[in-house]
């Protein structure tokens, strides 16, 4: 699902499927993929690795915004969080709009949105979010695709939105097992918000 994005502007894990031997012992065939930190970024865009930060939502519906592992911190995130919230987005030349774009990719941010919402990937968006960027360096921030496990219908261990409307799905911030991501900074908020700016 994931590779379907080549050349959209969507980051995401590229992977190579490896047959595997160890000290001349065979260990099978595994997925060998990139990791989405730092020095992705730093790989896919030449960008130093110190000059971004890569931010993840965690799972279960929290609220709650963190810098992934060592990969910074999450203030201008939070910023650009913010921002979207208190904001009024209505109308065409919309300066709150025009604002923001300093802070985030809105055409990679439709493009991401229109992927998951294609995939119906039900296990997102309330979980398996992440972004990179870093805008007071002229990075706004881009987001990546991560874990598309339960696209295109699949429900192994979780309860599935298979069969919904994958609109009401983002809208609502996704829900069922892990419960809805309804504060500021979930995606589902920052779309509710942007959606309304005509651009």
């Amino acid at each position: 699902l994931s590779s379907l994005l080549e050349g959209s502007g969507v980051d995401y894990q590229r992977s190579r499927q490896v047959v595997v031997f160890y000290n001349g012992v065979f260990f099978g065939i595994h997925d060998m993929r990139e990791k989405l930190n730092r020095h992705f970024v730093e790989t896919n865009y030449g960008i130093d690795s110190k000059d971004i930060n890569v931010i993840k939502l965690p799972k279960g519906g929290k609220d709650a915004i963190e810098a992934s592992g060592d990969d910074g911190d999450k203030s201008e995130y939070m910023r650009l969080v913010s921002m979207i919230a208190s904001g009024n987005f209505a109308g065409a030349n919309n300066q709150n709009y025009a604002q923001v774009q300093n802070y985030l990719d809105v055409n990679n941010f439709a493009r991401y949105i229109a992927a998951e919402i294609y995939y119906h990937n039900a296990d997102w968006p309330n979980n398996n979010v992440r972004a990179w960027g870093a805008p007071s360096k002229g990075y706004p921030f881009k987001y990546m695709v991560h874990d598309l496990d339960h696209g295109f219908g699949y429900q192994y261990a979780v309860d599935n939105n298979v069969s919904g409307n994958m609109f009401q799905w983002i809208k609502q911030g996704g829900g069922m097992s892990n419960g809805a991501c309804t504060g500021e900074g979930c995606i589902a908020q920052i779309y509710n918000k942007l959606i309304e700016n005509p651009d």
